[in-house]
């Protein structure tokens, strides 16, 4: 609900900040929709931060991250910021930019497909693409929100190399996906 709508809403005001400056549409919207969903990272990771640590610790909504400021500190508000920023960028990109393109470029393609068609297979397109290129950021997002006291996971470069060591290669990153 919440990240959705701020993507949607900065993804809007950079499409039309960007519609000044090029006329070429599919920048627009591919440029538009990446910076919303860059935009959209800072509350998202503070949400998810707080919710991964509800799960783990319990607290409410609000005493959550103040429990976390002052066993922490206020900058830990933000670990992972830099992968949920990546994942939420390439998500939106994908959700807002390359799905409708998917859905326009088969219908050019392909004129006797019906429009539910070239709709359902661009979003089955696009939902497959973002979930897979942003797996490995989540994952890393997650371990570092999971483990604020650093004791595994102590910066996000030596989170993404303990991950592979653990799993014997790059698979680590992609754990959970499929689920």
């Amino acid at each position: 609900g919440s990240t959705t709508s701020i993507q949607f809403g900065f993804a809007g005001f950079f499409q039309k900040s960007l519609r000044r400056i090029t006329p070429n549409d599919n920048f627009i919207k591919a440029g538009g929709s990446f910076l919303g969903g860059l935009a959209s990272g800072v509350p998202c990771s503070v949400w998810e931060l707080t919710m991964i640590n509800q799960q783990r610790f319990g607290g409410s909504l609000l005493g959550t991250p103040i429990r976390i400021v002052q066993n922490h500190g206020m900058l830990n508000l933000f670990r992972g910021i830099t992968m949920t920023l990546g994942r939420e960028a390439c998500f939106t990109l994908a959700m807002l930019a390359l799905t409708p393109m998917i859905q326009q470029a088969l219908v050019k393609k392909f004129p006797q497909l019906p429009s539910s068609t070239a709709l359902a297979a661009g979003a089955l397109s696009g939902a497959i693409f973002s979930a897979t290129i942003t797996h490995p950021m989540d994952t890393i997002k997650t371990c570092l929100q999971g483990d604020l006291a650093g004791h595994k996971y102590r910066n996000t470069i030596q989170t993404y190399s303990r991950l592979c060591s653990d799993a014997g290669g790059f698979t680590g990153l992609f754990k959970g996906l499929e689920w």
